[in-house]
């Protein structure tokens, strides 16, 4: 058995709740005391005294997920996307020719500089259905038992399945992490009518099946379960570049459409001809068909509001297409509607300039100026194409020998260079906001030396 396993183990019995990778990828079970001038000090119950490690060894602390920090008050969530693909979120404070200012959740008010800020979305605030996980006991295993709970992840060694309620909704958004160590196997039931999969009538089914992904319905109609295929079966290429990938999906049970995403990019839309809202059920279950060790984290069952960003390339009495078909060159976008600002109804605004404060949006049109309430914005460009290849104009902030990545528990994340641990505060210092204290609470993973790899573009 390895000294790592027989470690975990310990910890496990004495309720430490954080975890120490190394980059060996040996474990340390504990709590994080300090950090500073390069170490950081760890106390286990597997050592008799609290030792000192050089950062440079380290390759990420993890803990379980804390409750959804709620967001300042207002009637939307912004959220900024970085130029170095970090995204924020929280109330949209103002926007001014140079500076974008977010109150936040984690780490009060952030003045991001302008020309660091890819993207600037408005969106509805969701209702969080489920968060976690955060013990094995919310969730219900199948007979086999072979999953584990190990510091905010479910674990299966061996396959096997695993299941909760996370009520009915008729839009939802889940998304997951999923990590790997040989090809993915996995399914996923969703609107699931049973907690037994062996006695369900109707459910949604997903299936990942190494670098493929396809939708099945299974729907009784008086002769038991029947079973069919929506849309079409594609690759995901993310599935064989990676083993930790995030997965979102969308769907809505009274249109029939499903959206898939994996690691941020829409893989392909689907859409049941014939939705049947009423048979669906509340379950959701994970399925591992595989052998190798499989870890889902950061699960988060939400709110949608439905909307689905650009063309669905599914038409009327199509079931579904895959993005990685070959797709019609579109012409690209005018210099007017790069500078457009969409609102939520679907109408764009050619504004001449824009502010936004104190939660109120002023236009300046060629006909007159506007005054609007940021909720009824959905996006606006911050630059044209040609400003964003300048590199003048559009800044990637600089990478330095110090930077630590966070992940959050809604999936966001931000790198930062480290300055300091204290109070369970993580202070750190970045080019996009300058120096800000982030609550260490919230935050599920922070990755240490992410520039080792010759190949990391930090995107």
């Amino acid at each position: 058995m390895r000294t790592s396993l027989i470690l975990l183990l310990i910890a496990v019995a004495h309720g430490s709740d954080m975890t120490l990778r190394f980059v060996n990828q040996d474990q340390l079970p504990g709590k994080l005391q300090s950090m500073a001038d390069g170490k950081l000090l760890w106390e286990s119950p597997s050592l008799v005294e609290a030792p000192s490690f050089l950062l440079s060894a380290v390759d990420s602390i993890s803990q379980p997920l804390a409750p959804d920090p709620e967001l300042p008050p207002g009637d939307h969530m912004a959220v900024a996307k970085l130029t170095n693909g970090d995204t924020f979120d929280g109330t949209l404070v103002s926007v001014t020719s140079d500076q974008i200012v977010l109150d936040t959740a984690y780490a009060g008010k952030l003045t991001f500089r302008r020309d660091m800020v890819e993207s600037l979305e408005i969106l509805d605030r969701p209702v969080i259905y489920y968060s976690g996980p955060k013990s094995l006991e919310e969730w219900t295993t199948g007979e086999d038992e072979t999953w584990s709970f190990e510091q905010g992840q479910l674990v299966t060694e061996g396959g096997g399945s695993i299941h909760r309620d996370v009520g009915k909704h008729k839009r939802m958004h889940l998304s997951f992490d999923v990590t790997w160590s040989d090809a993915a196997r996995l399914r996923l039931h969703l609107h699931s009518d049973s907690e037994d999969p062996e006695e369900a009538s109707s459910r949604y089914e997903l299936v990942f099946q190494s670098q493929y992904a396809y939708m099945r319905k299974s729907v009784s109609n008086g002769n038991g379960p029947q079973s069919s295929t929506i849309g079409t079966t594609g690759g995901i290429q993310t599935f064989a570049e990676g083993e930790r990938v995030r997965v979102e999906v969308l769907q809505d049970l009274e249109s029939g459409l499903v959206r898939l995403i994996v690691a941020g990019a829409v893989v392909a839309d689907w859409r049941d001809t014939d939705p049947t809202e009423d048979q669906m059920g509340a379950y959701l279950h994970f399925f591992c068909d595989g052998s190798a060790p499989t870890r889902l984290s950061r699960i988060r069952v939400s709110s949608w509001n439905g909307v689905i960003e650009g063309d669905t390339m599914i038409e009327p009495g199509i079931q579904g297409l895959m993005f990685e078909e070959p797709e019609e060159e579109k012409p690209a976008p005018t210099e007017e509607e790069e500078k457009g600002i969409r609102l939520r109804n679907g109408d764009r605004i050619d504004s001449e300039e824009l502010t936004i404060e104190d939660g109120s949006v002023r236009l300046k049109t060629r006909f007159k100026e506007l005054e609007l309430p940021v909720s009824r914005l959905r996006s606006f460009a911050l630059r044209s194409t040609e400003d964003a290849n300048n590199p003048e104009l559009c800044w990637k902030p600089i990478r330095r020998a110090g930077d630590v990545r966070v992940w959050l528990g809604n999936g966001n994340r931000m790198t930062f260079e480290l300055v300091a641990f204290s109070d369970k505060k993580i202070i750190g210092r970045s080019q996009t906001f300058g120096e800000a204290s982030f609550d260490f609470s919230v935050i599920a993973r922070m990755d240490f030396n992410i520039y080792r790899n010759p190949y990391d573009s930090g995107e």
